[in-house]
């Protein structure tokens, strides 16, 4: 009980000041920890591309009856589509008149 009463004794009052710049802190902390989960969830989500890349190659390269044709169509389509590299509108030549 004796200690309780030294705790209570010993607790202070914030200021308003105080308590923003404590929650800009924690603010902070919590941006800083968001982006480095962002930068880490994308590394992961590249990484699991690549993975599936070389997965997609296996299965055209070994295609001896395994699988069906059309499954190894589809395959080789991904692989097609995942490494063209899309065209933006700029870089896009306009297209001539005749």
């Amino acid at each position: 009980m004796e200690e309780k009463e030294v705790n209570m004794a010993e607790e202070r009052v914030f200021t308003q000041k105080e308590v923003e710049g404590i929650i800009a802190q924690v603010n902070m902390q919590a941006r800083q920890q968001c982006e480095g989960l962002a930068r880490r969830c994308q590394y992961l989500e590249e990484q699991l591309a690549y993975k599936r890349l070389d997965y997609l190659f296996k299965v055209v390269d070994n295609s001896n009856g395994i699988f069906s044709m059309e499954f190894i169509y589809k395959c080789a389509s991904e692989i097609e589509s995942a490494l063209i590299i899309p065209e933006t509108p700029d870089e896009q030549e306009p297209e001539k008149e005749d």
